[in-house]
């Protein structure tokens, strides 16, 4: 449906909705096709063909929103960068990867450090292309001066609005806590940075921060296992991605990987996983950020990283079942599978379907098949995890 849909459906050039993140959906699934057997019918050279054509009919992003990973020049360049990595063609990658740096002093002058437009998600794009790139030095100096810029920023904004927690931070006015716009996907971008940078530079102060904020967004728990959409709300009600505990799920965990020691941030994940199972399975369709594949990826990151190896199954187990839902709903209700203004997008529609279900194939298929030339899968959500493997 998605390749069918195209040119259509591309001619947003944003990550979130438009064409750059159709073909990104297409790259990850053909990053994903050693892990899938015989569970997709096109090879990755087709599968790259219909990327780089979504690219094309796309165009370059909005150069209004520049820095923003999901709706500006920023995240268009960084599905570019990877589907030329990923055809090979590594002087064309690397150039690509030259050009996001040179959006650094606009996003060091952005007034937003939240993840879907602000620096928090430059940042991703930093963590993630300096896995490709021979310039591991310059983007170890730009992923400094962003983290950094997000501290000092969620420090001052704290001592303004007299916040115990140390970091805070507000998006047109108001104090999200949410992965798309405030301090749950902020730490979580800073908790990844801290792993490039721990060898780089003395992280205590930074650290202790860190785990502050952490711990201040666990005292704000509801009692159903979800957290408020801002601070200071009492409506428990929003169980997306975007607001509440599905996003917490990957922060908290990344908690638990920075700090092993701390076991309460892996408590706090299987917390917020529970509730997802509880409440998560939505309305609004099958995407990413207010849709089931996105509170479904929670399982696949608790799988991942949850040392209990009867959790991991119960984990998968969920996940599975969050599949099956879609593929039920699906088939019975094409309107909920069509609902969001843009249906076949990253983030709204089918191409974070697509995604969820890819890592979820890649897993069961590492499980099963015991063939040397079958990868080991690592699931990860797409551009807010930093891909693990």
């Amino acid at each position: 449906m998605i390749i069918s849909s195209l040119p259509r459906s591309a001619t947003d050039a944003s990550v979130y909705t438009g064409g750059a993140g159709i073909a990104y959906a297409l790259i990850r699934v053909a990053a994903s096709s050693a892990c899938m057997g015989g569970a997709i019918s096109m090879d990755e050279k087709s599968l790259l063909g219909h990327a780089q054509t979504a690219m094309k009919t796309c165009g370059g992003g909005d150069k209004r929103a520049a820095p923003s990973l999901l709706c500006g020049v920023a995240g268009n360049m960084l599905v570019h960068a990877l589907i030329e990595e990923r055809a090979g063609r590594a002087r064309e990658s690397e150039h690509l990867a030259a050009e996001y740096l040179k959006i650094l002093d606009e996003a060091l002058r952005n007034d937003s450090d939240e993840w879907l437009y602000g620096r928090a998600g430059y940042l991703q794009g930093l963590l993630t292309l300096r896995k490709l790139s021979s310039r591991q030095q310059d983007f170890d100096a730009a992923i400094r001066q962003v983290s950094a810029r997000m501290v000092e920023s969620g420090r001052q904004y704290a001592s303004r609005c007299g916040t115990r927690c140390p970091l805070m931070y507000q998006w047109y006015g108001e104090e999200y806590l949410g992965a798309a716009h405030g301090l749950i996907g902020i730490v979580h971008q800073l908790l990844m940075a801290r792993e490039v940078l721990k060898d780089q530079m003395n992280l205590e102060g930074w650290e202790e921060v860190l785990v502050k904020s952490l711990d201040y967004i666990i005292a704000c728990r509801f009692d159903s296992g979800n957290y408020p959409a801002v601070r200071g709300d009492g409506e428990d009600y929003l169980l997306h991605f975007c607001h509440g505990a599905p996003g917490a799920v990957f922060m908290f965990l990344a908690a638990f990987r920075a700090f092993p020691s701390h076991e309460r941030y892996l408590h706090a994940a299987r917390q917020a996983g529970d509730c997802v199972w509880e409440y998560g399975l939505l309305k609004k369709g099958p995407g990413l950020c207010h849709g089931v594949a996105g509170n479904g990826y929670c399982f696949l990151a608790l799988y991942r990283d949850d040392p209990d190896t009867e959790k991991k199954g119960e984990w998968l187990h969920r996940a599975v079942e969050f599949a099956e839902f879609m593929r039920e709903e699906g088939e019975r209700n094409e309107r909920w599978l069509l609902k969001p203004d843009n249906p076949y997008s990253l983030f709204e529609g089918l191409g974070g379907a697509v995604c969820f279900l890819a890592d979820l194939v890649g897993v069961l298929q590492s499980q099963i098949e015991t063939s040397s030339d079958l990868d080991h899968h690592v699931p990860s959500f797409p551009l807010f995890e930093t891909p693990l493997s």
